[in-house]
């Protein structure tokens, strides 16, 4: 099972704000590999945007996606400093919380996926991969059982399985999306033995990037790939996770430790999924009974 040859297709930054790309990015990715879209959602979109407030949006999210991962709260690092908070436009929300702030964020986020979707997410991305101070303990203690990173999905309990991770978001220096191409291809070579990971942005269907991640799709499943969401991924390497040091990244036994630095620094209107008003407002809905 460890030879077979599976494929991660995620989409990032999931957000009423983005509804009218997410959805047409969801339309074209669907139309490849059906339900195995891995959905990563932001609950509450810089503090702005609550999911819990846009039911018809999580209709649609649930009708695209094969699983949903919660990825950050608000997606926004409100420190204002640091390196990868000006290369992403301050994306990386993780990096401005301490502990007991991410154990804050993880409690909510997984607050709002419950009442949105009735079930909480097992796996967690951080939004730019940035981890921060979270641990291991802190992830397990609200139910998560995995950590994707940009090199790396890391299991709470049983180390890590290498991913050769393609992806064009560059935020403010959108033109330099292409250098997504060259890191997954690097990745890619120096370990064969990857799991090769497609992720989407929203920026990427105006920065002409969605095109070029479908053509990667379709050569992956031509050469006899099978897409698989995380959670699949998680059972089918369960018992072997732990066994296969030589190809995974290993990791360290103390749950109090921060993660280990697999991270990397990292609305378009459209009339797809029975959007009529092309969301660049987003009247607000019924809520989810959200306190």
């Amino acid at each position: 099972m460890g030879q077979e040859k599976i494929l991660i297709v995620c989409l990032h930054d999931i957000a009423p704000l983005h509804e009218g790309a997410v959805c047409e990015i969801y339309r074209r990715v669907y139309a490849l590999i059906g339900k195995k879209i891995v959905s990563a959602v932001v609950p509450d979109w810089h503090h702005g945007f609550p999911l819990v407030s846009y039911p018809h949006f999580v209709r649609r999210i649930e009708r695209h996606s094969g699983e949903i991962i919660l990825h950050g709260y608000s997606h926004k690092n409100q420190r204002h400093q640091g390196a990868v908070y000006f290369l992403t436009g301050g994306a990386d929300e993780m990096s401005a919380l301490d502990k007991g702030q991410v154990q804050e964020r993880l409690r909510d986020g997984q607050k709002i996926l419950e009442r949105c979707f009735s079930r909480k997410a097992r796996g967690f991305v951080p939004p730019a991969w940035q981890s921060g101070t979270l641990t291991r303990e802190i992830l397990a203690r609200h139910g998560f059982e995995y950590k994707v990173g940009y090199t790396a999905v890391e299991y709470v309990k049983k180390g890590a399985r290498p991913l050769n991770t393609w992806s064009w978001e560059c935020d403010r220096f959108g033109a330099l999306g292409f250098m997504g191409t060259i890191v997954g291809k690097v990745l890619s070579q120096w370990r064969p033995h990857g799991i090769p990971t497609i992720v989407f942005h929203p920026n990427d269907l105006k920065r002409g990037f969605v095109r070029k991640g479908l053509g990667m799709i379709r050569n992956f499943l031509k050469q006899g790939y099978r897409p698989v969401t995380f959670e699949e991924m998680a059972s089918v390497f369960a018992g072997k996770v732990g066994l296969c040091q030589d190809k995974c990244i290993s990791t360290t036994p103390d749950s109090t430790a921060p993660m280990p630095k697999t991270d990397a620094p990292g609305a378009v209107p459209h009339e797809s999924c029975g959007t009529e008003t092309g969301h660049t407002k987003i009247p607000q809905a019924a809520t989810y009974g959200l306190a």
